[in-house]
């Protein structure tokens, strides 16, 4: 579902995503359910279905958790 990039510097990376439906939707819906925010790189002018993750908050753990819970109740292919 994602094409992991990796940082090459600082605690930002870019990481695509894998599905048919706008990344603007993706991060919309996530915050709203779940609470976490990702940007999407629509916002660099960058036109693929690119989200923006920072890992360097103290609350990342908790936030990569609800991440990973939005996926499951949302996509049939993040169960497996």
């Amino acid at each position: 579902m994602f094409t992991n990039n990796q940082p090459t510097a600082g605690p930002i990376a870019f990481h695509k995503i894998k599905m048919e439906q706008p990344v603007e939707r993706f991060c919309e819906d996530l915050i709203a359910k779940k609470g976490v925010l990702l940007l999407p790189a629509t916002i660099y002018d960058y036109q693929e279905n690119y989200i923006r993750m920072g890992y360097g908050r103290k609350k990342f753990p908790e936030c990569l958790s609800k991440f990973e819970e939005y996926l499951v109740e949302n996509f049939s292919s993040a169960k497996g």
